[in-house]
């Protein structure tokens, strides 16, 4: 019955086994990240840095570094955004060790990102997050011992890693359609529940890219304003700049065909979340005598918002998408989702909150 895209990757270790990773379309910027190519203007080798038919990720293709470095010289980054800048590395003689440090140059400043880091025996990805004082930079990586180097990314105005992407291809569209035929949504009354586990509840993380997981939207052929192609949403922002002193804000909300919009929205700085990777996102909604009931609640009774306000007509559903909505994508995994028929109460909630069990076994 769901549409779920085959781009979308298979996790093995979600909250209740596998989830789901979902991620914006990426393009890496990073020419030659693969080293597919044995010379490439993208990279300046020195000293004993040679690149390498095989023997990377894959056996593929790769750089190898016997004491010495390579860089790479970025360019077309936004000054004061955050960029996401990783690389696999391995250790190419098990019989010795092998470490890797890495700096950023930039706008005449000079930053060590990792000082003589222990590389092991099978690929790693050492993830980087950069932050240009002008428009360009260089990273430079440079070896103790023996180490290869493959799959080098770069994501420009993102604060947090996506998985691996060839250079210079989108990655596909990672998208879980529901079907629209009234047996698995309706605007008058209901309940989406699901567990994530994503880099942007962070505060202190940057991006620019708006974080959604669950949106449905209506007929609407041009937007006029915001929301008019809206009915229901679910999304997290992060704050645009690293150097801004406010987070960004987790929100969900809905829209009517007068395109009166009732929005329950946190400070990610305000959320008081248990520890661990795996957090518990439910929005409820009903329409009653006029009015829309609406609540967003996160980790059971960690964050509740409750509003209720004049609400109606509803509009008509034409799209309901899990992990994306509007341009926007999950950014991380996703794990036992589900679309009620009803609202939740607070006890059904803080039930699934405390299971052991996914809802799965829950409702059996």
């Amino acid at each position: 019955m769901l549409k779920i895209y085959n781009s979308i990757q298979i996790e093995a270790q979600g909250k209740y086994g596998k989830a789901y990773r979902i991620e914006r379309r990426t393009l890496n910027e990073m020419v030659n990240g693969d080293f597919a190519q044995k010379e490439s203007g993208a990279w300046v080798y020195r000293d004993n840095a040679a690149w390498q038919p095989s023997g990377g990720v894959g056996d593929s293709s790769c750089l190898k570094i016997n004491g010495g470095d390579v860089s790479a010289p970025l360019t077309k980054l936004k000054p004061g955004s955050p960029n996401a800048f990783s690389f696999y590395a391995k250790n190419a003689d098990p019989a010795a060790e092998a470490f890797v440090s890495v700096s950023w140059e930039s706008g005449g400043k000079q930053n060590s990102i990792v000082k003589d880091r222990k590389v092991g025996n099978d690929f790693e990805r050492i993830m980087l997050p950069l932050t240009a004082e002008t428009d360009s930079g260089t990273v430079v990586i440079s070896v103790k011992g023996a180490v290869l180097i493959d799959n080098a990314q770069l994501d420009k105005g993102l604060g947090f890693f996506n998985s691996y992407a060839p250079p210079g291809q989108l990655r596909n569209c990672d998208i879980i359609d529901i079907p629209v035929n009234g047996k698995y949504f309706s605007p008058e009354k209901g309940a989406f529940s699901c567990w994530i586990n994503v880099p942007w509840l962070n505060p202190e993380v940057a991006g620019d890219t708006v974080c959604t997981f669950f949106g449905v939207t209506n007929a609407e052929t041009k937007i006029k304003k915001w929301g008019a192609t809206s009915i229901i949403g679910i999304c997290g922002i992060p704050k645009p700049k690293p150097s801004d002193k406010l987070a960004g804000t987790i929100n969900s909300y809905m829209v009517d065909a007068e395109n009166r919009s009732i929005p329950a929205s946190e400070n990610l700085t305000n959320l008081k979340l248990d520890e661990g990777p795996w957090h518990l996102c439910v929005i409820n909604w009903e329409l009653k005598d006029g009015k829309m009931q609406f609540a967003m609640y996160i980790d059971g009774d960690k964050l509740k918002i409750n509003k209720e306000q004049p609400f109606g007509p509803n509009k008509v559903p034409v799209s309901i998408t899990v992990g994306y909505s509007g341009g926007g994508y999950l950014n991380g995994l996703m794990d036992d989702f589900a679309i009620f028929n009803r609202p939740l109460t607070e006890a059904e909630i803080m039930a699934i909150y405390k299971s052991a069990q996914p809802l799965s076994a829950m409702l059996k």
